[in-house]
């Protein structure tokens, strides 16, 4: 009987999109994620501080402030993937790649309108973020 091995998920990007309409701010807006070649998005069920802190820590900040649902910040294209759903960080996970979730792609019944955003606490960054612009 052969033992399996379960490969670690290799390091994903994470941005924040779309808040620059609304406040102009870098700290907040929808999350997405870089993996295989294409930024995705994040469906919010179950969306909590804790997944709200892992994200917010992964882009540099000290910690997050709120999470929010239902594309607050705009949800994404119709040809962008949902790459996650469900996901339950603890909070002391290095990446939200790292929190349990349905599995790469599996979002069930997600759609873009319930695209994850974030919040985050903004003194004293310590990292890289990216911003970025929607063309009009």
């Amino acid at each position: 009987m052969g033992s399996q091995s379960i490969a670690a998920e290799p390091s994903v990007k994470v941005r924040l999109v779309g808040a620059e309409n609304i406040t102009g701010t870098p700290w907040r807006g929808r999350v997405e994620i870089y993996r295989n070649g294409q930024w995705g998005t994040v469906c919010d069920d179950v969306w909590d501080m804790n997944d709200v802190n892992v994200v917010c820590k992964e882009l540099g900040f000290p910690r997050g402030r709120l999470p929010y649902c239902c594309a607050r910040f705009g949800g994404g294209n119709e040809t962008q993937p949902i790459f996650l759903a469900k996901v339950y960080c603890q909070g002391s996970e290095k990446s939200i790649a790292d929190c349990r979730n349905t599995g790469w792609g599996h979002h069930t019944n997600c759609r873009h309108h319930e695209d994850a955003g974030v919040e985050c606490l903004r003194s004293t960054k310590i990292g890289k973020f990216a911003i970025i612009r929607r063309s009009s």
